[in-house]
């Protein structure tokens, strides 16, 4: 018997900025409720859009500091 590797993640919409990446990058496999995915979609998005930029800053800090300690 053959096997493949594949990767199953469900979508913990909490963490905005790895849900929207989902969103963005991701194709989903399967979808219980179409009715429910463009609203799901809209919400992440808002999300990202208020929280995105904040993380951004926060990454680029957090960069410049771990380079400002190496010798």
């Amino acid at each position: 018997m053959e096997s493949h590797e594949f990767d199953v993640n469900v979508i913990d919409t909490s963490g905005t900025v790895f849900a929207f990446r989902v969103i963005r990058d991701g194709l989903p496999l399967q979808v219980d409720d179409e009715a429910c995915m463009a609203p799901l979609m809209e919400r992440i998005s808002r999300a990202y859009a208020e929280d995105g930029y904040r993380y951004r800053l926060a990454v680029d800090e957090i960069l410049r500091e771990a380079g400002s300690h190496e010798p």
